[in-house]
């Protein structure tokens, strides 16, 4: 009887033991501690209620068709970190999923039923381990919300059996630290919330600023990864046609990866992976997996660039519709993702889109802005006076600076060879520039010559296949060859002028790159603006030469009107003189003095041809050396004498010499030709500062308003006077002469 009382005695107490456990455990349920601090406190009342060796809590993740245990306290063995269990067949995962208690008294049957089903040998060595240091187990499911959350587990080295009463007390304390969960996780919620809420301001504040852009995407994919937990976060760029992607920003990613890192991508294989939907992998063995069975060779490049890591978070990034890349989140534990943490990366991803999207306007403008000003210098070097090889120069720097490449080159279009050469470069050496020939149709200048469209290479190998195969010449093999050590990407655009191939434009990147349909047109108005150039190079040459060609015919006109009729006249007179002289020596002596005019008249025409085929003798001339000149040849053109009056011999500018040099020769042709004068003459004064040119004639005159002002070359001799600054006057009425006086001084000197 007293050791029956005792037993009693002992129950009752125990019992006392378990409430007051439960009541602790309640009040710290209702606390604020960190629910790392209320399982620690479970599982040390846990263990000692239901004398157990061992408790263990485990978080439940449903990935693919495998459950995961996470012991998060208590047992911490490796083994029990890699336990993975299929979700059916097994009595582990049949009583998890049923959400009921698992009771093992026998751990060898329960070994037996369960291994053969385990995924690999290891699953099995492991659940084996389990077993051998704990003979005998209580596993109580969380459930949360009618969801499965988890489980307790409260091991014995010993097999034994359980009672009901220690299964229902093991129940209540899993209900019990399925609340702290629930509780723990409804805080987190709370706190996370306000964490996004913040990192959403955050992030909005970055994008109205005026940071870089650069600056405003590492912001970003460092903000995703605090928000998210990501152990590291890559925002990447798809290529167009899909081949590739490269990292515009990244954070947490180690030294080996760097802004504009390119990976090669096979959009084939993993055509979801970059789709209107984000990718959630929890497990990235099993699109590894799936990779493999695809593709071999991906699978060995993806694996590499995931060797790290365990799940992961895809997030399209799009653009006014078009896909631009993707937000990727890295975590090197595997877990489960809820629909917020989907939302979140979702809202993120679109975040950085339009950061993307601001920077792209605000690129826009500024290249638009430079444009124009670029334009505008162009326009301004294209009616000039330049030599064409300096406007090219200029044009191929604005590529340069415009396009951000590494150098540009212009190359001519040799048809009877076939061959493009370089007619002006930028970046290139020197060399390559003088002694490169590219055959029509080879690499992207040839091509883009051969197709007319614009040619782009994401990498320069592509458009040289083997150097040898490009040019017989073993220089420029050489060249080839060092070209492809410097530089890999190129945007090749042909040079048309009026329907007409004359070469191309290619320009040059040292790192492999995309270029957008904008960058292509912008190339594109600058092969335009060579073309232009060219052409009006090609306009000049002919306007030139066409000028040339009537200045020779004015001069032939002029020596066939004046010198060669003044010799032939000459001649006449010599012809006759001797007859003349025999028979009047008198009259023999006028012939004689009329021959001398004549041929001192024609050498003065001579030579005044000849400075109009030689301008630049006018300055070494003296000014009124040469005033005599043009009056002995008005003199024998019209047969009108013309006095030449000099006074004084001072110095005048070559300007000042040239004007009233012209203005001299314009008013004596109008004397010879125009006006029946009888005499006339030209006076020179100059002095300090200052000079006066005078010509008059006492012709016909003329009305000072006729109808034609410019008709006799008055509105020339104006314009030349205007041309230095001259005071001009022309005194003349009808049968009266007319004077026309120039009167110069130097504006220093007032």
């Amino acid at each position: 009887m007293p050791e029956e009382q005792t037993e009693t005695q002992i129950q009752l107490r125990k019992r006392r033991e378990v409430a007051e456990s439960l009541r602790d455990i309640f009040r710290i349920l209702n606390s604020n501690r960190p629910v790392e601090e209320v399982l620690d406190y479970i599982i040390d009342h846990a263990r000692k209620t239901l004398d157990a060796d061992d408790v263990g809590i485990y978080r439940l993740e449903m990935i693919g068709d495998n459950l995961y245990l996470r012991p998060t306290r208590g047992l911490t063995a490796t083994y029990i970190t890699d336990l993975v269990i299929p979700t059916t067949g097994s009595v582990i995962s049949a009583t998890i999923m049923q959400k009921k208690p698992l009771v093992v008294t026998d751990a060898d049957a329960l070994i037996a039923h369960s291994s053969p089903i385990l995924p690999n040998d290891e699953q099995r060595d492991l659940l084996k381990q389990m077993f051998t240091a704990h003979r005998a187990a209580i596993a109580i499911p969380f459930v949360i919300k009618n969801e499965i959350y988890g489980g307790i587990g409260f091991y014995y080295t010993k097999e034994r059996q359980f009672t009901q009463d220690e299964i229902d007390l093991a129940m209540t304390i899993g209900d019990q630290a399925a609340l702290a969960i629930e509780n723990a996780q409804a805080r987190e919620q709370i706190e996370q919330r306000a964490r996004v809420a913040e990192g959403m301001r955050d992030v909005f504040t970055i994008l109205n600023s005026n940071r870089p852009f650069s600056e405003a995407l590492e912001y970003i994919v460092k903000r995703t990864s605090e928000l998210l937990g990501a152990n590291s976060v890559g925002l990447y760029k798809i290529s167009d046609d899909m081949t590739r992607v490269t990292l515009d920003a990244g954070w947490g990613m180690g030294a080996e990866a760097t802004t504009g890192m390119t990976i090669p991508f096979n959009a084939g294989v993993m055509d979801e992976k970059y789709s209107r939907e984000p990718l959630v992998l929890p497990d990235v063995g099993v699109m590894l997996h799936t990779l493999k069975a695809a593709s071999p060779t991906m699978v060995t490049n993806e694996a590499d660039a995931l060797k790290n890591v365990k799940s992961m978070i895809a997030t399209p990034v799009t653009i006014k519709d078009k896909l631009y890349g993707s937000l990727h989140l890295y975590y090197a534990e595997q877990r489960a993702f809820s629909e917020e943490d989907v939302e979140l990366a979702k809202t993120l991803g679109d975040q950085a889109a339009l950061a993307i999207e601001n920077a792209q306007s605000r690129e826009q403008a500024d290249r638009r802005a430079k444009v124009a000003e670029s334009l505008r210098d162009i326009m301004e070097v294209l009616n000039s006076d330049m030599p064409i090889n300096k406007i090219l120069d200029r044009i191929v720097n604005q590529a340069c600076n415009l396009l951000g490449s590494a150098a540009v080159a212009v190359y001519k279009l040799f048809p009877e060879e076939d061959l493009l050469r370089i007619q002006a470069a930028k970046g290139l050496s020197a060399e390559y520039a003088l002694n490169m020939e590219m055959p029509v149709g080879e690499a992207a200048v040839g091509r883009a010559v051969q197709t007319k469209k614009p040619v782009q290479v994401f990498d320069i190998a592509a458009a040289f296949p083997e150097a040898k195969k490009i040019s017989a010449n073993p220089l420029s093999r050489k060249l080839i060859e060092h070209m492809l050590e410097t530089y890999r990407s190129v945007l090749a655009v042909p040079l048309i002028i009026k329907d007409e191939v004359y070469g191309g434009i290619t320009l040059y990147y040292p790192e492999p790159r995309e270029f957008s349909a904008e960058e292509i047109d912008l190339a594109s108005m600058f092969a335009n603006h060579v073309a232009l150039a060219i052409e009006h190079d090609r306009l000049d040459t002919h306007s030139q030469e066409a000028a040339v060609s009537s200045e020779r015919n004015r001069l032939a006109r002029e020596l066939h009107d004046a010198v060669t009729q003044t010799l032939f006249s000459a001649s006449l007179i010599a012809e006759v003189l001797p007859r003349i002289w025999d028979k009047d020596e008198e009259a023999g002596r006028e012939r004689l003095d009329e021959l001398r005019g004549l041929t001192r008249g024609a050498l003065a025409e001579m030579r005044t041809l000849l400075l109009e085929l030689r301008p630049t003798a006018l300055l070494d001339s003296d000014l009124g050396d040469l005033l005599q000149q043009l009056a002995d040849a008005a003199t024998t053109a019209g047969r009108v004498p013309v006095d030449v009056v000099i006074k004084g011999d001072a110095p005048v500018s070559d300007d000042v010499k040239v004007t009233f040099y012209r203005i001299a020769q314009e008013a004596l042709n109008n004397v010879s030709k125009h006006s029946n004068a009888t005499a006339a003459d030209v006076t020179l004064i100059r002095e300090h500062n200052s000079a006066k040119l005078r010509v008059l004639d006492n012709g016909r005159g003329f009305s000072k308003t006729p109808n034609k002002p410019d008709s006799l070359g008055l509105g020339i001799i104006a314009e030349r006077a205007v041309s230095i600054g001259a005071a001009l006057s022309i005194d003349t009425s009808l049968g009266k002469g007319t004077v026309v006086t120039v009167i110069w001084k130097n504006p220093e000197e007032t």
